[in-house]
């Protein structure tokens, strides 16, 4: 007799929560802490992350997923050029 497994759907959905990936939430977050270590007002802290939240949204328009991870990779990792074939 045949067995029978449960098989999940949705395995390569997004993980999203607000529309947004993991790693955008952490520097939501990291900008709202550095408000709060200047010392900013709740209410300009709030604005400033919103602001950051929409900037970033519209940075990552039709982007693919994980576009902000492999950026700051980018930046962040030591380059080795070409150098013509040698």
């Amino acid at each position: 007799m045949l067995e029978v497994h449960k098989v999940y759907r949705n395995i390569d959905t997004k993980d999203l929560l607000f529309g947004f990936e993991i790693i955008d939430l952490f520097l939501i977050f990291f900008v709202f802490n550095l408000g709060n270590i200047f010392d900013f007002g709740l209410i300009t802290n709030l604005t400033a992350c919103l602001l950051f939240a929409a900037i970033l949204r519209l940075v990552k328009l039709n982007k693919p997923r994980g576009y902000l991870a492999e950026l700051i990779r980018f930046f962040t990792r030591r380059h080795r050029w070409s150098n013509g074939g040698r």
